[in-house]
């Protein structure tokens, strides 16, 4: 893993940076390999409506998404661009600040080791774009007969390709699939009147589902989003 990127307040979400510290500490993983990361925050977006009722922030334009969606939005485009200038070449972490982890059989699911392995066998997954680490709505997927795909199996990990999102607090990218997705983003964007008017993890379960970008879900998971469980939810505040 060439970098872990986190996207949190440090000062506005000092309860999930607590937990994000432990979290942290557990795993193992090199502190100059992680970054947190906050382009805007809610409240920067009020008072940002134009003359159409539109939200114009940072140079998008919204429609129908709160102020929290927004800014959700913007920081996960803006890491992605940043990476894409910053390097040439990688494996990328990207997780949400809410995320929770969780033991098995006394040990941290969520380390170093852990994920190194998933790396080393992603060359075993047919031009992946995504793995989905994280495991939020998988529950609620299995009632609609997810995972649909056969499991591609390394020791006690499975391996999906699938064409929805279980959730986005978890995903690891490459630099390529990065790439690939902000390019899809800008023809969205053209074809939409650079007018955004879905969440982000809707527009990447759409281009998941259309096959234009390689899902994998990766079980078992390592976190889950804990919004509404351990800590309350920003987009439904």
């Amino acid at each position: 893993m060439d970098k872990l990127f986190i996207l949190c307040n440090k000062n506005k979400e000092t309860e999930r940076l607590k937990n994000l510290e432990k979290i942290i500490d557990n795993s193992k993983i090199n502190r100059n390999n992680i970054e947190f990361f906050c382009k805007c925050w809610s409240s920067d977006i009020k008072n940002s409506k134009n003359k159409d009722n539109l939200t114009e922030y940072d140079n998008n334009i919204f429609k129908y998404l709160n102020d929290a969606e927004i800014s959700v939005f913007i920081n996960h485009i803006e890491i992605l661009k940043k990476i894409k200038t910053e390097y040439n070449e990688g494996n990328f972490l990207i997780l949400e600040s809410d995320i929770y982890v969780y033991k098995k059989k006394g040990e941290w699911r969520f380390n170093k080791i852990h994920l190194d392995e998933i790396i080393d066998f992603s060359k075993n997954l047919d031009n992946w774009d995504i793995i989905n680490v994280g495991r939020s709505c998988i529950d609620v997927f299995k009632q609609d007969g997810y995972p649909k795909s056969n499991p591609i199996i390394n020791n006690n990990d499975k391996y999906y390709k699938e064409d929805r999102l279980i959730c986005i607090e978890a995903l690891i990218w490459n630099y390529n699939s990065i790439c690939k997705f902000l390019k899809l983003f800008e023809e969205y964007n053209t074809k939409k009147n650079n007018i955004i008017n879905e969440p982000i993890d809707v527009i990447l379960d759409n281009l998941c589902n259309s096959k234009k970008l390689n899902l994998y879900w990766k079980t078992p998971s390592l976190c889950m989003q804990a919004s509404g469980i351990q800590f309350p939810s920003w987009i439904r505040k």
